[in-house]
């Protein structure tokens, strides 16, 4: 395996959920949504801010995804 891109993150990630042309990233303040339709180049396309380490996500290839939280 090699690396063929990165995007810099809020904060400290815990996990990833990839869907279509994005990347959803849990992290300690809330959930980053990145962009991957170029991995060469990918960029951040929202930030969702949430209580509590964002420690999990989940999705059920709909239009939902469930994480779970330290501090719920």
């Amino acid at each position: 395996p090699a690396a063929i891109g990165n995007c810099r993150t809020y904060d400290t990630a815990y996990d990833v959920y990839v869907q279509g042309d994005y990347a959803y990233v849990a992290d300690y303040s809330g959930i980053e949504v990145i962009d991957i339709r170029d991995v060469t180049n990918m960029t951040s396309a929202k930030r969702l801010y949430l209580d509590g380490e964002i420690l999990r996500i989940i999705g059920d290839g709909s239009d939902l995804i469930y994480v779970a939280s330290l501090n719920a």
